[in-house]
């Protein structure tokens, strides 16, 4: 619910972000009491200027007192980028404008949600998930593109590089963004493949960029998707006759329903959650192994797994702090071992 302060001219406005038909606005008022502070309430639609182009206002004598909910209908379409509710109450008394929800009813935009289906907690679901890239450059590893600092996730120079993410569990996927780097090199990502993958790495769905139907890829690339059960998300390209190019990425935002422990949700960043636990040398020589394996065969779902979720921690720097603990961590292992022998 949304509550103002006690003012004389209360008002509670929302921005459409672009210019829509307005046909009906609901309001739905709060039930668990003060019904009555919304009898007498003002509807306007403005344009992107902020002009009012319509109004309404509610009549007690007329539409009867408020209780569950009020509804303004305009005769014609009217064409607003923002909607206002407010009260007047007379100089020098003041009251609570309170409001369940307001719905704006018009013609839906391919990109509202509305149209989508998606929910008000839709955002970047690969923030702060873990990915992996065919190879890494100057110590830029493929979580930097998740990260959602100003950073960039960089391959070496390759024929077929490339760069995935792990959703850690099944999303229902309705863009892709790519963010290409800004200072140079801005070619490289043209002709750029995205893959969507299940849980076994089946590939999905796929998108191609064309640069002679969609132009060069300078600041962002974006792809609509309707596609149900995606857990991996890949971007690659591909390079002929022997030359190569490295894959540099500044942030790849994967679009779907945030859930409990997702980053976009709970707003956490990148250093407060924890992106996986030290691993043993010769788990990391497995991992390395099975990161290897699945360019050049099929894998197990396990295999594929570990593959997937690899990433270079020797590129992130260590506090001294972090030094310490990890110094006393050994020593007190060595104790342990010591005495079991």
């Amino acid at each position: 619910m949304s509550h103002t302060d006690c003012e004389e001219a209360p008002w509670w406005e929302v921005d459409l972000l672009s210019p829509y038909h307005i046909s009906e606005v609901v309001i739905l008022n709060r039930l668990d009491c003060c019904a009555e502070r919304l009898n007498g309430v003002i509807i306007e639609v403005l344009d992107h200027n902020g002009t009012v182009i319509a109004q309404a206002q509610h009549d007690a004598g007329r539409d009867g007192v408020i209780e569950d909910m009020w509804a303004a209908i305009f005769d014609e379409f009217m064409i607003g980028s923002k909607v206002r509710v407010s009260m007047i109450h007379p100089p020098g008394t003041c009251d609570f404008l309170n409001l369940a929800e307001v719905q704006v009813m018009g013609i839906c935009q391919e990109s509202d949600a509305c149209y989508t289906g998606a929910t008000c907690e839709h955002g970047n679901v690969a923030l702060c998930k873990m990915a992996e890239s065919s190879s890494v450059r100057n110590g830029a590893a493929a979580i930097k593109a998740t990260d959602g600092e100003a950073s960039i996730s960089m391959t070496t120079c390759e024929s077929d590089p490339w760069w995935m993410v792990d959703l850690e569990t099944r999303r229902d996927v309705s863009e892709v963004v790519v963010y290409n780097r800004r200072d140079c090199c801005q070619e490289q990502l043209n002709g750029a493949l995205i893959e969507l993958m299940d849980s076994f790495g089946n590939v999905l769905t796929t998108a191609q960029h064309d640069v002679a139907t969609m132009g060069v890829i300078s600041d962002v690339w974006s792809v609509k998707f309707r596609e149900e059960n995606v857990r991996y998300v890949r971007v690659s390209t591909h390079h002929l006759n022997g030359t190569c190019a490295p894959l540099d990425l500044a942030e790849v935002h994967v679009m779907s329903d945030c859930e409990q422990d997702d980053a976009c949700l709970t707003g956490w960043d990148c250093e407060n959650k924890p992106l996986a636990l030290p691993m043993e040398e010769e788990e990391k020589k497995t991992r390395s192994l099975t990161s290897v394996e699945h360019r050049a065969r099929p894998m197990q779902p396990e295999k594929k797994k570990r593959s997937l979720t690899w990433v270079d921690y020797s590129a992130f720097p260590i506090s001294e702090e972090e030094k310490i603990k990890r110094s006393l961590a050994k020593v007190e292992a060595t104790l342990i071992g010591f005495e079991e022998n």
